[in-house]
């Protein structure tokens, strides 16, 4: 007679995986997730966790979409796995299909912030920044962590300077680094809007700034470089003193 006490439950088998993920053990969680799934196919949650580990652990984002799928297969109207499935598909810079996947996730909850966001900063990504703008203002009726309403300040500062509106743009920027200083990325969006409104000075404080928050910020250099060297030749002089150049 066989010993029923040897055999292990789901429940037992998350949690080798899941200790097997707290040692470090990345691969051993994914072997044991994939028996899992050998013995109970449609169990979704072992595709989703198993996604997460290949996005966040292993950076394997092909295989992490091919799981968020299978999961979807189970439960299309999965609102967090519809959301990480749009987001992925946004950081794999397939802006298309993450439109659709948010727009699918905003159809079964409409009111779904996160996706309401990502949806915003991949319009912003295809140069749809009116469809960005409504989005983002979407966003803004929802209640909004401070985090949360300096990151959607912040694609909000980017579609008004891409839309010309450099002033407004301006004083996002402001509204947003109240809430979180450390923003390079904000602190660089006010330097383009300031040298959209011949503000040179103003513009290379900016960028300086957003360089001494990151210095890993190539984008913000390389602007900061160039607008000096347009100057230049044009005969106009900035001097620059601040850290960053």
């Amino acid at each position: 007679m066989e010993d029923v006490s040897s055999f292990k439950t789901v429940e037992d088998w998350e949690s080798d995986a899941t200790i097997a993920l707290t040692r470090g053990d990345v691969f051993g969680a994914l072997r044991i997730y994939e028996e899992i799934l050998k013995v109970y196919p449609q169990y979704l949650k072992a595709w989703y966790n198993r996604a997460v580990i290949l996005e966040q652990y292993v950076s394997d984002k092909p295989q992490a979409l091919w799981c968020y799928d299978q999961a979807l297969k189970i439960d299309p109207n999965s609102v967090d796995i519809l959301h990480n499935k749009a987001k992925l598909l946004a950081e794999m810079h397939r802006y298309e299909d993450s439109e659709k996947a948010y727009i699918r996730v905003l159809q079964v909850k409409p009111n779904y912030l996160k996706s309401l966001m990502g949806l915003a900063a991949v319009y912003v990504n295809q140069g749809k920044f009116d469809e960005a703008l409504r989005a983002v203002s979407l966003a803004e009726r929802h209640k909004l962590s401070p985090q949360q309403k300096a990151d959607l300040l912040a694609v909000k500062a980017i579609v008004l300077s891409n839309m010309g509106k450099s002033k407004q743009a301006i004083k996002v920027c402001k509204k947003a680094l109240a809430l979180n200083p450390k923003d390079d990325s904000v602190w660089e969006t006010m330097g383009v809007a300031y040298f959209n409104i011949n503000k040179f000075k103003e513009a290379i404080r900016c960028l300086n700034k957003a360089i001494e928050m990151n210095p890993q910020n190539t984008s913000a250099r390389h602007m900061k470089s160039d607008i000096m060297d347009n100057l230049a030749d044009v005969g106009i002089m900035v001097y620059d003193d601040e850290p960053g150049f």
